[in-house]
């Protein structure tokens, strides 16, 4: 085939025109931001759906950029108690050669059990949703369903929680949801609802907080409806120790606007508390603290004692030490405490025995974190020579001050003869501080002792 000049002129010149389109291609929020090609912040608009995430971009190249924001993209919160949100509507945004722009993305959230995100909340850069929750977030996306009913389904797949009401009045959009979320729980379809009718979601931030006197194994939080039917269960199963605890809860329900629904607390089946909610309600706050005192007492015998932070209600709220072992004469002792507490409270550092209050001291919730040595592991074995046989006695590491640092062994029996023991333990008190293994009788007196190397 033969070109005249002219024609070839007009080639080259269609060619040069169109390449710079041609090299310009799509990347990925993430690939791009990797590559530093582009400076990215995400915060939260407020709501756990709809345009909930706002997203700053800035072009750091000389060329423009075509930037791909997927379906499936996630943003996670960064506080564990806020909900992580899910790009339900792709975006391809033009960023032109060092130029800034910001965009609001429609998204939904994928942890229904966590509070909804505040106005200015901030997010990181998660990764792609996977499997089905990518494959729903994608049919949401192609289909415009950014509604109720959808975010009922990405609930549903993410907790792979078929419980949820997957229900509207477009009997078309139900069906296509209600078939993949059947897919991916393994649900029979029949156990979904294609009546049509108005689909709405109640949505509450709460928190439970409960003060537990002694340890419990087998706590459960659940949110119920006023008839007593299960909504959501937010663990089940844990152990805890005494204190004060707070859990912070998303509450999203389809009961209604109007009605109330009850955060309830057992153990194995008895109620420890409940608290009832409704839309307009927020979680308590909190307030982390991490506290020092010194405290000097007198200890007319040995004893054990528990060693805790307390309200001015006498209520425990953190467990520092427990079963501690307090030396017959007079201490000096320093005691940390980090955790969370209810703000607007006054609070003691005490060691008690019983109701006994053997030394308190207040504390101040905004003094300066306390500077703790490094943790420094120590380890090794030692012998006993046993001339006769024991009952009920302990062997445990002591400090240099003599205070119990911990218990080795609870011994009911031992015979006579040469015992080897091993022990590892990790401490705060510097790499010049000493320790020693001490084995004593049930009424605390002193059998045998040695220093550790």
């Amino acid at each position: 085939m033969k070109f005249s000049r002219l024609s070839l002129i007009c080639l080259l010149l269609t060619v040069c025109s169109i390449s710079p389109l041609l090299s310009q291609q799509k990347i990925p929020l993430l690939k791009a931001i990797k590559a530093g090609k582009i400076k990215a912040a995400v915060m939260g608009n407020g709501g756990y759906r709809g345009k909930a995430v706002r997203l700053g971009l800035k072009n750091l190249t000389s060329s423009s950029i075509d930037l791909e924001i997927p379906g499936g993209q996630i943003f996670a919160s960064r506080d564990s108690h806020v909900q992580d949100l899910m790009v339900t509507d792709s975006r391809m945004i033009a960023l032109a050669a060092g130029r800034s722009q910001i965009v609001d993305l429609e998204t939904m959230c994928i942890q229904s059990g966590n509070s909804s995100p505040r106005k200015g909340e901030k997010f990181t850069f998660g990764q792609m949703a996977k499997d089905h929750l990518l494959k729903l977030a994608q049919l949401i996306d192609k289909h415009d369903y950014h509604n109720s009913t959808a975010q009922s389904a990405v609930w549903s797949v993410a907790n792979n929680d078929p419980v949820k009401h997957i229900y509207g009045e477009d009997t078309s959009m139900v069906k296509q949801l209600a078939l993949l979320v059947s897919e991916a729980t393994n649900t029979p379809i029949e156990e979904f609802r294609f009546t049509p009718q108005v689909h709405h979601i109640s949505e509450i931030s709460s928190s439970m907080e409960v003060f537990l006197e002694d340890y419990v194994d087998n706590l459960t939080l659940a949110l119920y409806n006023e008839e007593g039917s299960l909504i959501r269960r937010y663990f089940s199963g844990r152990s805890y120790e005494p204190g004060f605890f707070s859990w912070k809860v998303g509450a999203n329900h389809y009961e209604g606007d109007s009605s109330k629904v009850v955060l309830r607390l057992f153990e194995g089946d008895e109620l420890v508390a409940e608290k009832w909610i409704q839309v307009g309600d927020s979680a308590t706050e909190t307030k982390d603290i991490h506290v020092q005192a010194m405290l000097n007492y007198d200890v007319p015998e040995t004893m054990k004692g528990r060693v805790g932070l307390y309200d001015e209600e006498g209520r425990l709220c953190v467990l520092v030490q427990d079963d501690r072992m307090l030396k017959e004469g007079a201490h000096r002792t320093r005691l940390v405490a980090k955790s969370y507490v209810l703000p607007d409270h006054d609070y003691f550092m005490k060691i008690m025995v019983g109701e006994e209050e053997i030394a308190s001291a207040p504390i101040r919730l905004d003094q300066e974190a306390p500077v703790l040595q490094p943790l420094i592991r120590k380890s090794g074995s030692f012998y006993i020579n046993l001339e006769e046989e024991i009952f009920d006695a302990q062997l445990a590491v002591y400090d240099a001050n003599g205070e119990l640092h911990y218990v080795m062994y609870h011994i009911t029996h031992l015979n006579p003869g040469r015992k080897k023991f091993s022990y590892r333990f990790s401490h705060d008190h510097g790499r010049e501080a000493t320790f020693s293994a001490r084995l004593t009788g049930k009424e605390g007196e002193i059998l045998w002792e040695k220093e550790l190397n």
